[in-house]
């Protein structure tokens, strides 16, 4: 579904009919510049012809999916289907969401090291490092920037 350039700061700004959770997530798309991933994203979306109703449902699924990780590999036991999915709108708040999920699991933590993974709407393949998302996100020593370049094949 093609999303005119203006709507989001439309639904950011209390102009449109929607409340609540929508306008939250497109306060925070605008807030983080995510206007043109959020186009992409609703290129591929469907809707079934009530314009303000397809995109309400585009923008909860982007809360969601908007930077996906993907990893690749996992052994069975972890997940049946091989592949660790983590959801989230960005990529550093879906980094976060790995970094816990790892910590609450160490059992997790272990077999998934080293594992590769792949995040939605960022170029490169990466290796899961506990060590550099412990530094962003347990410590707060390194960005996620440099937690992501250290991770990075």
């Amino acid at each position: 579904m093609k999303i005119e350039k203006n709507i989001i700061e439309k639904i950011a700004n209390g102009e449109t009919s929607l409340t609540g959770e929508p306008v939250d997530i497109a306060k925070r798309i605008v807030e983080n510049n995510l206007q043109s991933k959020f186009k992409s994203f609703a290129f591929f979306y469907k809707g079934d012809g009530n314009k303000i109703l397809d995109v309400q449902d585009c923008l909860l699924d982007f809360k969601l999916f908007g930077a996906e990780i993907t990893v690749i590999d996992v052994p069975e036991n972890i997940h049946p289907t091989r592949k660790l999915q983590i959801f989230g709108m960005t990529f550093q708040e879906t980094l976060k969401d790995l970094f816990y999920e790892l910590t609450l699991n160490p059992k997790k933590m272990f077999k998934c090291e080293c594992k590769k993974f792949t995040i939605n709407g960022v170029k490169g393949k990466f290796k899961i490092s506990y060590t550099a998302l412990h530094y962003c996100f347990g410590e707060g020593s390194i960005s996620v920037e440099e937690c992501m370049a250290m991770m990075r094949i």
